[in-house]
């Protein structure tokens, strides 16, 4: 083997690794300009943490508003939750469990992206999207809307991160 090619490819390889590994995270986490386009309004990263557990590899987030609205006087909230299980009936399992829980508290809207997804939200219950794609649950819950809060670009964001899997 050529001694310069031996020499870079490792670092050819290292780089492609990372680049792969950054992309992938691009696709399950929030970014905090699509948080901002749900809220309607500038948002902060307020925590996030990720890990593994009940066969699931997860991912979560919350992103609040930045000042506490005029007209509705909260500050906005946003969750939102990324899980990868290791097998697709697993997945399921916990997709229908949600469905059937909020099933009872008031309707379900079916959504026409994922293999299955609902939308569940005002006047009753806070903006609540479940999509499930594979083995792979998306989940983003407004606790607190607020004027500027778009159900609109929930529902975009939710389709654009769910054709990503």
């Amino acid at each position: 083997m050529n001694k310069p090619f031996h020499k870079i490819l490792p670092i050819f390889v290292l780089t492609f690794s990372i680049v792969s590994t950054l992309r992938a995270q691009s696709n399950y986490q929030l970014s905090l300009s699509e948080a901002g386009k749900i809220m309607g309004e500038p948002v902060y990263l307020e925590d996030s943490s990720s890990g593994y557990a009940s066969g699931a590899h997860y991912y979560k987030c919350s992103y609040f508003s930045l000042s506490k609205d005029s007209i509705t006087g909260r500050i906005g909230k946003l969750y939102y939750m990324y899980e990868e299980y290791d097998k697709e009936s697993e997945a399921h399992q916990v997709y229908e469990g949600f469905k059937i829980a909020n099933a009872k508290n008031s309707p379900l809207k079916d959504l026409s992206f994922g293999d299955e997804g609902y939308y569940q939200g005002p006047p009753g219950p806070p903006h609540f999207i479940l999509v499930r794609k594979g083995n792979k649950l998306l989940r983003f819950k407004i606790n607190k809307s607020t004027s500027h809060t778009s159900a609109d670009a929930l529902f975009e964001v939710a389709k654009e991160k769910a054709s990503k899997f």
